[in-house]
């Protein structure tokens, strides 16, 4: 029954908590799969949330890009173990205040810790020097963003930031390079190295090696062959070197064919579509992505896609594929629908484009810049390794810009995005980002706060 094991590892843990700690409230919550337990004591209080997990089966359903689009999103550092059995999730409050957390598989580490969190009443450093696993990728990512900085040249143009999305993730980004870096093991860090929003390459580095890496990819801008010859144990995405000479296009069309002749759905059933497809430039100049068993072309070649006008293919019942265009639909085998999807891309209004959807946002934003006649200009930012609209005025940003009505608004100072605002038309968004960037005013919005607890 799911949710069985998370309820039994909780109502242990409250258990337990009720005997070793005396005078605190204990509490038990959940239903399915989300339970959690609850201790306080006067002003502070903890919220363990539990966890089972399974020894990872053929069908697991695995969250993330499906495998057809892997290549457009996923971003890996290699090196992950499966956890397996219950694990905890600690999260320390003072009053109102969110303190810290942490995660553990060993429930004497977590009633400890709330011991002395709780009863002892230790300060937060106190506290991570006895418990380690406290806090400790923040400060694991903190140690490694220092090691990154002080390899890097003074005014080189990269930004080393710690990202909070679902959890903690240390990034350096440059100008269209960028790298995701992760605590490996003792003394090691795993490292993917981005061009634009794609990785092109992986590696386990030891630290002290971790930042002239960096270093060479993000500054230096080296060629994949000379980060090889630096770092011997690099590992090379497939068709990286179409990505690392810009040719996008054919690197996405490269990954498709892969996946169809693995087997991959949906694309298997695309094959023989494919194999047309990737020799005729009038169609493969575009790019593509799947949703659901559809094969949808795409004028950007990465999320969000920019699709309006373009085709829409699904394998058909008898046979072949149909074609679909708003209301319009077409059937025909392999052949038949790629000159036919050759013709309808012919009219298509737009150039495709490596980019996204944000890319297509920025001459919006900066066409109403001009009219109200300020000098803020927005450019593309990367978060992570997806790009966004930006403008940014000292320790002042605005992000997002995302287009309706109603536009949405991303309000960040010193880096950190504090909350979002809707506005019913583009000059309120504007007028709101100016009078938050150019006159340091106050702005309604609401309060940013995480989908998940990133610890």
């Amino acid at each position: 029954m799911p949710g069985e094991h998370e309820k039994a590892t909780a109502e242990e843990l409250s258990r337990a908590l009720r005997a070793e700690l005396p005078g605190c409230t204990i509490k038990i919550e959940g239903a399915g799969v989300h339970w959690r337990a609850t201790a306080a004591n006067a002003q502070r209080a903890c919220r363990v949330n539990c966890f089972w997990y399974e020894p990872p089966r053929a069908d697991t359903l695995v969250m993330g890009p499906s495998r057809s689009n892997a290549h457009l999103g996923s971003v890996s550092t290699g090196g992950q173990v499966a956890r397996r059995g219950a694990e905890y999730l600690v999260v320390l409050h003072d009053g109102a205040e969110r303190i810290a957390g942490g995660r553990t598989q060993a429930r004497t580490d977590v009633i400890e810790c709330l011991r002395t969190w709780l009863i002892e009443g230790v300060t937060l450093d106190d506290l991570c020097d006895r418990w380690t696993f406290v806090d400790a990728r923040r400060r694991a990512l903190r140690r490694l963003a220092g090691l990154v900085v002080r390899a890097l040249q003074s005014g080189g143009g990269v930004r080393v930031t710690i990202e909070q999305e679902i959890g903690y993730e240390l990034w350096a980004y440059g100008n269209g390079r960028s790298c995701r870096i992760d605590p490996a093991g003792p003394g090691t860090t795993g490292c993917a190295f981005l061009i634009g929003q794609s990785q092109a390459a992986s590696a386990t580095l030891f630290d002290d090696l971790l930042g002239g890496a960096i270093a060479d990819w993000t500054e230096q801008r080296v060629s994949l062959s000379e980060l090889k010859r630096c770092v011997p144990q690099l590992g090379l995405e497939p068709h990286a070197e179409l990505l690392e000479r810009g040719d996008v296009a054919q690197w996405h069309w490269a990954h498709l064919l892969d996946g169809a002749r693995a087997g991959d759905r949906p694309l298997a059933a695309f094959l023989p579509l494919l194999e047309l497809i990737v020799v005729r430039p009038a169609i493969s100049r575009f790019f593509s992505f799947t949703s659901m068993i559809s094969l949808c072309f795409s004028y950007s070649s990465h999320f969000p896609f920019v699709t309006e006008g373009l085709p829409v293919l699904d394998p058909s019942q008898g046979g072949g594929y149909r074609i679909a265009i708003g209301e319009e639909t077409w059937t025909g085998d392999a052949a038949a629908t790629t000159a036919r999807v050759e013709e309808l891309l012919a009219r298509a209004p737009r150039t495709p484009f490596c980019g996204n959807e944000a890319d297509t946002r920025i001459p919006l934003v900066n066409a109403e810049l001009v009219r109200q006649g300020s000098l803020l200009r927005a450019t593309r930012v990367q978060r992570r390794q997806w790009f966004t609209v930006g403008i940014a005025a000292g320790r002042r940003a605005c992000q997002d810009f995302y287009g309706g009505p109603p536009w949405s608004v991303s309000f960040l100072e010193d880096g950190i995005r504090l909350g979002r605002a809707e506005y019913p038309e583009i000059s309120a968004a504007i007028g709101s980002a100016r009078r938050w960037l150019e006159d340091g005013a106050l702005v309604q919005f609401d309060p940013e706060r995480a989908l998940f607890d990133p610890d």
